[in-house]
């Protein structure tokens, strides 16, 4: 019993992981394209590399 617990537990914590690296990456390019649309209203041009 409390080895399956521990195994719901494991994949509960892999799947958490998972999730917060997917949201780091929503988050990203959610900021990469306010910084372009936030440049082209300020007439800045940045490199899409920064």
């Amino acid at each position: 019993m409390l080895e399956e617990l521990s195994n719901y537990a494991t994949i509960i914590m892999a799947l958490a992981m998972v999730n917060i690296v997917w949201q780091l990456e929503k988050a990203s390019r959610l900021f990469k394209d306010m910084r372009l649309i936030l440049a082209e209203n300020l007439g800045v041009k940045y490199n899409e590399r920064e």
